[in-house]
């Protein structure tokens, strides 16, 4: 069952957005509306513990505290939804977007539009992995449940093996094992948690996790041996402090992203997965991303986002040429590495984009 809340101070606008939903929600799955007149009733209800929408649909301006002040709580709090805005102004779009908002839909609503933001959404969301969030020294980590090759226990810390790096903080192994229960990982030795789809063999007294050998002790080894007599499968879960996150939001730590403020497209965003490079152009049979307007080249230009240093490497290809935030226009064919912030345009400034 989805939780979609509906904030709004226009009554008439709620149940416009209530009926849309209906019609669109039942060929999807099942669902409840959570009704908001004002940003300070979502407040409440997190202080209260009682928020629990998957997806929130929100205006902008209001009375008491406004929706962007909402999507920038939501976000710096990580509370673990998605954000819709649906509102007449388009003075906030990039704003709005720097708080991992998921789309900016204009009023008077568009059916139309609404309904492939929608399938948008959950086309993403079936397919983004789910994190385990922990805190080190006030740093906030968001790590793939997929890239997890086994938790271990040291005393009064928790270590989370991953491939590419370790993580060691104080926690008990018994609070994560009921955290990560229904997301398939297992119990194994009272200083190990596995996750079940790593696991590659199993002989009395151990299992493997590639070439990595784990002791199962005789508390568990019943357990063990009826995981592999058993079909594996996983599911989600969603409990308070350290948690596991299902909404994009919370899981995009890994992406960058182009938000259009100006144009045809004004309100779009295209995502970017980490170190994948991907290109723009006019032509779907060449491009991965199509921008359908005249003055955009049949393959116009190419953007990589780098996870580590938070940068995007673009390189334009095209006839018309793509500008950087001061009218400058880029070199053909020479890479521009750019920081989150820089507006460019393509082909001329009727559309402006901007990286987040």
């Amino acid at each position: 069952m989805l939780t979609i809340g509906l904030c709004d101070d226009d009554l008439n606008f709620i149940e416009e957005l209530h009926t849309f939903l209906h019609n669109y929600m039942k060929n999807v799955s099942d669902w409840q509306p959570r009704i908001y007149h004002s940003g300070d009733e979502i407040l409440a209800d997190i202080s209260h513990h009682t928020f629990d929408c998957n997806l929130l649909f929100i205006d902008i301006i209001m009375p008491g505290t406004n929706g962007i002040e909402i999507a920038k709580y939501i976000y710096e709090h990580h509370i673990d939804t998605d954000i819709i805005f649906t509102t007449s102004s388009k003075e906030h779009i990039y704003e709005c977007y720097r708080y991992h908002s998921f789309s900016y839909l204009l009023k008077p609503l568009s059916v139309t539009t609404a309904e492939n933001e929608l399938n948008r959404y959950f086309s993403e969301i079936a397919k983004a992995p789910k994190c385990l969030n922990i805190s080190i020294k006030n740093v906030h980590h968001r790590i793939p449940l997929r890239s997890i090759l086994y938790l271990e226990s040291d005393c009064r810390k928790v270590i989370i093996h991953t491939p590419s790096r370790d993580y060691e903080y104080y926690q008990r192994l018994d609070h994560l094992e009921a955290i990560l229960k229904d997301s398939g990982f297992v119990r194994c030795h009272k200083s190990y948690l596995i996750p079940e789809s790593r696991l590659t063999s199993y002989q009395s007294g151990k299992v493997m996790i590639g070439d990595i050998e784990i002791p199962v002790s005789n508390r568990y080894k019943g357990d063990m041996e009826q995981l592999f007599s058993d079909t594996v499968s996983s599911a989600s879960v969603l409990p308070d402090g350290c948690q596991v996150t299902r909404s994009l939001s919370q899981n995009r730590g890994i992406t960058g992203a182009l938000v259009c403020t100006k144009g045809a497209y004004l309100g779009s965003i295209i995502r970017f997965f980490a170190d994948c490079e991907i290109t723009l152009g006019r032509d779907g049979t060449a491009c991965d991303v199509v921008i359908n307007l005249a003055q955009i080249s049949r393959k116009h230009c190419s953007i990589l986002y780098h996870s580590e240093s938070n940068t995007y490497e673009i390189t334009d290809y095209s006839h018309n040429g793509t500008f950087l935030t001061d009218e400058e226009r880029m070199t053909k064919n020479k890479p521009y590495h750019l920081k989150p912030g820089t507006a460019i345009s393509f082909g001329n400034a009727d559309t402006v984009y901007r990286l987040i």
